[in-house]
């Protein structure tokens, strides 16, 4: 009875956070390697991050010259570095959290996310063009919310494969707007 519901205070009173010619953000989820046994989290990350090398191999060089890589957990990549290592040859940049997700955010015309995270959320509320894709999909959803990743599919924000995202991205690339900005978005 005392807690009163509101909004993610994260978001309060920000502005638009991204440039509609910018870069395209992809924001890796983070690789538990450090063995903890928690519901075979770490298979399914990895699996994830797999899923993403393969989106960014398959993404045009247009689109991968501009891509940059943000590890979720920066303080981690030590323990992560052998994965990223996979990314070396596609031409994209990393960020290791040199500069605050904000700054990046100014620069960012997309961002995608590998995993579900708030990150998603506050994107969406302050706005900014997101899609996202992971790994068995419906897998860890409570029931009661399908209906919602289902409308998030829909507006092609969701994507349960990775050619139908990847198509999406390079048709909408020069001009996120029109996608974004649309009534079914």
């Amino acid at each position: 009875k005392k807690a009163t519901p509101t909004f993610n205070f994260k978001v309060l009173g920000k502005k638009k956070l991204f440039n509609s010619k910018g870069k395209f953000l992809i924001i890796f989820g983070p690789l538990h390697t450090n063995g903890l046994p928690v519901l075979d989290l770490a298979a399914q990350e990895k699996k994830n991050f797999e899923y993403s090398v393969e989106f960014v191999k398959n993404l045009s060089p247009e689109i991968r010259n501009e891509t940059i890589g943000r590890p979720s957990w920066s303080k981690q990549y030590s323990l992560e570095k052998p994965y990223f290592e996979k990314l070396k040859n596609s031409n994209i940049k990393m960020d290791y959290g040199n500069q605050p997700l904000k700054n990046l955010l100014k620069k960012t015309r997309l961002t995608f996310f590998n995993y579900d995270s708030t990150g998603i959320l506050e994107h969406l509320a302050l706005n900014i063009p997101t899609v996202c894709h992971w790994n068995n999909t419906f897998g860890s959803i409570n029931s009661k919310f399908l209906e919602l990743y289902e409308m998030l599919i829909k507006a092609k924000i969701l994507f349960k494969e990775t050619d139908s995202l990847i198509k999406h991205v390079e048709t909408n690339w020069n001009n996120i707007d029109d996608w974004w900005m649309d009534q079914s978005t």
